[in-house]
């Protein structure tokens, strides 16, 4: 079957090493456009962090943020589907991340504003100030535990450090209805995304589908780590990145080129414009790394 939505992760995905999108993957995302298929984006970053990649594609239609959190129209700023956490027990998540030295940071419910919730500065670190620093606008920072737990459910409760400041905590992490997405980026930071237990990019998938009338073997998701696994796993055709971890890469359909050579749209000219473009055919001269399903998913 043609494929007629296409969705894309972002960091690791459709940026390079230098967290730019290259002239020949946009040449690509144009074509697929061109062609008649929807293409969109599907990140754990928030709205406000992916609209500016959105705007830059041209893209004017839901995306997926947040791990699949919210769907939100890029044009519009309609808000397509929400699925915010327990309030309870975002409070214990709060507590849990405070108790164990960390820095919690909690997304403000969509309804109520845009902020962003954390401690005190002097629980930031080197994996997680600059961060912090550069959301300066949108921050609030509050000096003890009792002001990061919000009077709405929040989207989303995060924390990102070092490893080792993370490591075996994930086992004692325990709270009904919640749900720990643990992924490391290309830094070697390790990030800890605090969901709803029904929460993923695989479900608003599935919303997204039921709004534009187009049955999942149509769609084609293309992701490099961990938290994309639902999502490879749903989509009716699946690529991974060259740059994905091998456990991810073994979930796909497929696997191409990292996100330093070009690797979405080599996959959309394979799979989507059928070799137009000549970028599959000369990926696989160069490198033969390109892999059909079979034995992969």
């Amino acid at each position: 079957m043609d494929i007629r939505l296409l969705v894309l992760d972002i960091d690791g995905t459709l940026l390079d090493l230098h967290g730019e999108i290259s002239p020949v993957t946009h040449q690509a995302i144009a074509a697929a456009i061109a062609h008649g298929c929807l293409v969109t984006l599907a990140t754990g970053r928030r709205f406000r962090s992916a609209l500016p990649i959105a705007t830059a594609l041209g893209f004017d239609l839901p995306i997926l943020v947040q791990n699949g959190a919210l769907i939100k129209h890029s044009g519009t700023f309609e808000v397509l589907y929400h699925h915010h956490l327990d309030l309870a027990a975002a409070h214990q998540a709060v507590a849990f991340l405070w108790k164990a030295g960390l820095q919690p940071i909690v997304y403000e419910n969509v309804f109520q504003g845009d902020h962003i919730h954390a401690g005190p500065p002097e629980r930031d670190t080197p994996a997680n100030r600059s961060y912090l620093e550069r959301s300066t606008e949108w921050l609030i920072r509050h000096a003890t535990l009792a002001g990061l737990l919000l009077p709405h459910p929040p989207l989303e409760v995060m924390t990102f450090d070092a490893p080792h400041r993370l490591e075996g905590l994930q086992d004692r992490f325990d709270i009904p209805g919640l749900r720990v997405i643990a992924t490391t980026n290309r830094e070697g930071t390790s990030f800890w995304e605090i969901l709803a237990q029904q929460c993923s990019k695989a479900q608003a998938l599935h919303t997204l589908l039921c709004h534009f009338d187009i049955p999942l073997a149509a769609t084609m998701a293309i992701g490099d780590n961990y938290n994309d696994l639902e999502l490879l796993q749903t989509a009716g055709w699946s690529v991974a990145m060259g740059n994905a971890p091998l456990a991810v890469q073994c979930q796909a359909d497929a696997v191409t080129l990292d996100c330093d050579h070009d690797g979405v749209a080599v996959a959309i000219d394979r799979f989507v414009l059928d070799g137009a473009l000549g970028l599959a055919r000369r990926a696989d001269d160069a490198r033969g790394i390109l892999l059909s399903g079979e034995g992969v998913r």
